[in-house]
């Protein structure tokens, strides 16, 4: 599998087991898999506390008696997951428990972090009083210093507490009872709202109320078998888990001991604190009866507890929550919390929104380079949002503003600037949101950034280069940097852009397209300012850090956002390392001419930051002076801007059902344009219904086509259909660069597909993809099948076509076409006759069960 590191390497190494005292042995024992990292795709890192070392753990556990963990948060939760080998806030020299339990606990679910198989054989749940849970939650989650949890936690954790905590005069749970939950409190309207919905767990004020008894068993499978460890009873139950498990009897010593050392407690906790009066406590527990219904749930389901364990922990329970403890209905309904399940506890869905991956809908997948920690940073904001446009080399700008660089230090920058800038626009992906408030550009002297820009791209080891970046990026470099004798820039400019140089035109053409931008043999001088400048909306709101002013550049942009003046003062947090940029003057001269241009823009882009002062765009204009003083003081060049509108498509990539509108020849502009494509012929036809993105061809394949050559592409589910549609342009489920050369992607203009019909009436040809019928149903019967995981088909279809599929597939006995044709088409095959017509049906075409089974069928 796929290792990620981690804030601490030691807890996902692979490690020897040694033998054991208890007799378990066994060789060597591979690391554990985390199915957190991989339900999220690879966009968060699992925390170092969620780990345990591999040789605490039993060699390959048996499946039937693999843990996971459930730790509810101030249940004594880490006091346990500390004894069982979890990392969690450990003392160095802890002692691990004795016993079977910490060999078999492999994984945790602790609030935000469910990183355990679906399919472990128990999950161990830890659970106490829960008014007393509460009680200790709330002292908990309240920041004694603001300032230093602001900086270590990160705005987005700042701001849900910041809301209850600070916002509202809720000092004490006392306080939040008597405030915010009594008729006739003095809180405000809103504070009495986020009072009541942090105990019921749908606000998210304090981590962990929110994190409550319902969100920890709603998170794991519905059919799995529970055990539980009572706080008021630690070693009574832990002693039953080992029983349950095979172990010893009272591995833990005699029931009659009570304790263990305690971790993780808030020691800082108060007398007046704790207090709680006898109407706040009525109060709370009435906003507690579900979670309070759901605690008596895990009791009753704990395989380890009996009928002498639950009346126990009733007893106990009427003595803070008596009606509660009794009833078996609430006042109010448990509340729904599928997003929240969703947004938390992961199910292989990404939380966070990428643009870019929107966009490409599954053709291009988002780099690692290009994400945040937003367990760190948070990963939208609803005002003065910021897109980092990054024109290149500018790491140490990308690491203080948070994102997964090769970064020297993990340090979070304070302020607001790391916390607002959510996307990165960097050459070919464009991840940002239309609707951003602002565009944060790093500039640097134009000249400086060519002659920078053309050493970083030249390869000084190219075999290495070709299997790092594979064939592709090779050829592009391979044209400029080994068929062409351009050594250093000098070169360039000497031998490629003087009318006297000695080189092949091909090798002229190539440098003077490799200084405007127009020919693709070196990444970071393709995508220049021009570019960057007209991918982004238009008319955007620009921030600026010139790279000769970083410092007092971002301290501007901070303001501009609405934070804090002179917020950093540490240069080392932001400074671009020194390059060597030194060049002949005859040579700088040649270049500055050829940059003229990209030089316009830079001095646009300057001019229209509205972090910067006129005093200090002339400053830089200025500076530009000492090397370009022609091109710096100049308004017009000799040759005319390049029209990138192609370039724009195939880098940056706009909706397909938008177009870019043509510029005014020789004009700077902030962004380019767009307006609706001309209507397709399914839009034509069903004006109200929208044509899907995979119907569409990628905007660069999208000509002109003479009528008498024009091609519909008549897609026949599972026939290798998608192979020959990406291969033709339109945007299936493609993977990198399949597009194949010649005439047929350019003449093949529409689809038809499913319900689809997206060609005009006219057209020249029919393109069909066809197979054996028979392979084709079967593919299509195995492929139309939810049953690996009926829920997440419900989640992303939808109920209409979750009917459509249940009718045949789980309502009926076909779990394969086998079933289907012996007990549905056979004379006797015992499925009911609603069933066997259905079978009929869908292998005839005339209903619809699956897209590519039945409707859509050859007819």
């Amino acid at each position: 599998g796929r290792s990620l590191p981690t804030k601490n390497e030691e807890g996902s190494k692979s490690v020897i087991v040694k033998k054991s005292n208890d007799g378990l042995r066994g060789g060597a024992s591979t690391s554990i898999s985390h199915p957190y990292v991989t339900n999220w795709n690879y966009n968060y890192k699992l925390p170092y506390w969620a780990t345990k070392d591999v040789s605490l753990l039993a060699p390959n556990v048996p499946k039937d008696k693999q843990i996971c963990f459930v730790h509810v948060g101030k249940t004594a939760g880490s006091t346990i997951g500390c004894e069982i080998g979890f990392h969690l806030h450990c003392d160095k020299d802890r002692q691990i428990a004795p016993g079977l339990l910490p060999k078999y606990t492999t994984h945790m679910f602790h609030t935000n972090i469910y990183d355990c198989e679906d399919n472990s054989a128990y999950f161990l749940f830890v659970v106490r009083n829960p008014l007393e849970r509460i009680k200790s939650a709330f002292n908990y989650d309240k920041p004694d210093d603001w300032d230093n949890f602001r900086l270590n936690m990160g705005e987005k954790y700042y701001n849900y507490r910041k809301q209850l905590y600070m916002d509202c005069p809720f000092e004490t749970l006392e306080d939040l009872a008597q405030l915010g939950l009594k008729q006739g409190g003095n809180a405000t309207d809103e504070c009495k709202e986020r009072a009541a919905t942090s105990l019921l767990g749908t606000g998210h004020y304090s981590c962990h109320f929110y994190y409550n008894y319902q969100f920890h068993l709603e998170g794991i499978p519905e059919t799995a078998r529970l055990m539980t460890i009572r706080t008021e009873h630690i070693i009574e139950d832990w002693n039953s888990v080992e029983v349950e498990l095979g172990g010893k009897k009272e591995i833990m010593g005699s029931p009659t001991k009570k304790e263990l050392s305690r971790k993780n407690a808030n020691t800082k906790t108060t007398d007046s604190d704790k207090f709680l009066s006898e109407e706040s406590q009525v109060l709370i527990c009435k906003l507690l009866c579900n979670d309070i219904q759901v605690y008596k749930e895990i009791l009753r389901r704990s395989i380890n507890l009996d009928e002498r364990n639950y009346a126990q922990s009733m007893e106990d329970l009427r003595e803070s929550c008596p009606l509660e403890a009794d009833t078996i209905k609430c006042d109010t309904e448990l509340p729904n919390i599928h997003q929240k399940l969703v947004a938390s506890r992961g199910y292989g869905q990404p939380e966070v929104v990428s643009p870019y991956e929107q966009h490409w809908q599954g053709k291009y997948y988002l780099p690692s380079k290009m994400k945040k920690d937003y367990t760190i940073y948070l990963s939208k904001v609803d005002k003065n949002e910021v897109c980092f446009v990054d024109a290149g080399m500018n790491d140490l700008i990308g690491c203080a503003l948070g994102f997964k660089l090769s970064c020297p230090n993990e340090s979070v920058v304070p302020g607001l600037l790391p916390q607002h800038t959510t996307r990165r626009f960097h050459c070919g992906v464009y991840d940002c949101f239309d609707d951003s408030s602002y565009y944060l550009f790093v500039l640097r002297n134009p000249l400086d950034r060519l002659i920078s820009s053309f050493n970083y791209d030249r390869p000084t080891d190219w075999e290495e280069y070709k299997k790092k970046e594979g064939e592709r990026q090779y050829n592009f470099r391979k044209m400029l940097y080994k068929d062409c004798p351009f050594d250093t820039i000098d070169d360039l400019a000497q031998l490629g852009l003087t009318r006297n140089g000695n080189v092949t035109d091909e090798c002229r053409q190539r440098a003077l397209g490799a200084v405007e931008g127009t020919v693709q043999t070196s990444k970071q001088l393709y995508y220049n300012l021009q570019y960057y400048l007209e991918g982004i909306p238009v008319d955007a709101s620009i921030i600026t850090l010139r790279v000769e002013h970083a410092l007092e550049d971002w301290n501007s942009a901070e303001t501009t956002i609405g934070g804090k003046g002179n917020i950093l003062s540490d240069q080392t947090l932001i400074a671009i390392e020194g390059v060597n940029t030194t060049v002949s003057e005859a040579s700088r001269a040649i270049l500055c001419e050829k940059l003229c241009n990209e030089i316009q823009v830079y001095k646009t882009i300057l001019s229209v930051s509205v972090n910067l002062s006129k005093k200090q765009v002339k400053e830089s204009i200025e500076e530009l002076t000492e090397s370009c003083p022609l091109e710096a003081r100049a308004t017009s060049c000799n040759a005319p801007i390049t029209d990138i509108t192609e370039k724009l498509y195939l880098g940056r990539g706009y909706d397909a059902s938008q177009v870019l509108v043509a510029v005014e020849s020789n004009a700077v502009k902030v962004g380019r344009a767009t307006q609706a494509a001309p209507p397709s012929p399914y839009e034509l036809i069903w004006p109200t219904y929208t044509l899907p993105q995979y119907m569409k061809k990628d905007r660069q394949y999208v000509v002109d086509v003479p009528q008498d050559k024009k091609i519909c592409f008549t897609h026949i589910g599972k026939t290798a259909g998608s192979t020959v549609g990406c291969a033709l342009g339109f945007n299936l489920h493609c993977s990198g660069n399949a597009h194949a050369p010649g005439l047929f992607p350019k003449y093949t203009t529409n689809m038809l597909h499913c319900q689809m019909y997206d060609c005009w009436d006219d057209s020249a040809y029919s393109l069909f993809v066809v197979r054996n019928p028979l392979e084709r149903l079967i593919s299509a019967f195995n492929y139309d099948n939810p049953s690996k995981d009926w829920s997440k088909f419900r989640r992303e279809y939808g109920e209409k076509h979750y009917n459509l599929r249940k009718h045949l597939y789980k309502d009926c006995p076909f779990n394969t076409l086998n079933q289907l044709a012996q007990l549905g088409l056979s004379k006797h095959g015992n499925a009911t006759e609603e069933c066997r017509g259905r079978a009929a049906r869908a292998v005839e075409g005339t209903e619809h069960f699956g897209d590519h089974v039945s409707v859509f069928a050859l007819t």
